[in-house]
């Protein structure tokens, strides 16, 4: 279920196939259905792309980027503040993060410059960052208290 998902997430946006190298990375483990998972994602990306076609625009900057980007600083304030924060405070206990933690962290490190090429994608990020937050917060929380 997941897979069609993805299949259909990267058919409406193409710039969604990110989540299939960040899934990679974030959960290397060797799990049957981790290669299911990635086995049918990639069958679907091909039979939708043979079927529908998937483009992706080469724009290298869009005139409202820099206005974009500021406001999605101006409405993530208080979760990049907390990211910041929790990373300059914890940079050992962070950076050794793994599972969904480090998924929407490559996330957002991957749609933050595509920001300033497709302003659609701003919606995406701000939950990409907000999730990332409430994790990492929760993560760091409980490994702090043991």
């Amino acid at each position: 279920m997941l897979s069609v998902f993805t299949v259909v997430s990267i058919g409406l946006n193409a710039y969604a196939s990110v989540i299939l190298p960040a899934f990679i990375i974030a959960f290397p483990k060797r799990h049957r259905r981790n290669y299911v998972y990635i086995g049918l994602t990639i069958i679907g990306i091909i039979i939708f792309s043979k079927v529908f076609g998937i483009s992706i625009s080469t724009k290298l900057f869009d005139k409202s980027s820099l206005y974009i980007l500021a406001r999605f600083i101006k409405e993530s304030l208080v979760q990049l503040v907390l990211l910041c924060y929790l990373f300059v405070t914890n940079f050992k206990i962070a950076i050794r993060m793994r599972g969904q933690v480090l998924f929407l962290l490559i996330l957002t490190i991957a749609y933050l410059p595509l920001l300033t090429v497709h302003p659609w994608l701003f919606a995406s990020l701000v939950i990409v960052t907000s999730a990332l937050s409430i994790r990492l917060t929760q993560k760091l929380y409980l490994i702090t208290q043991t």
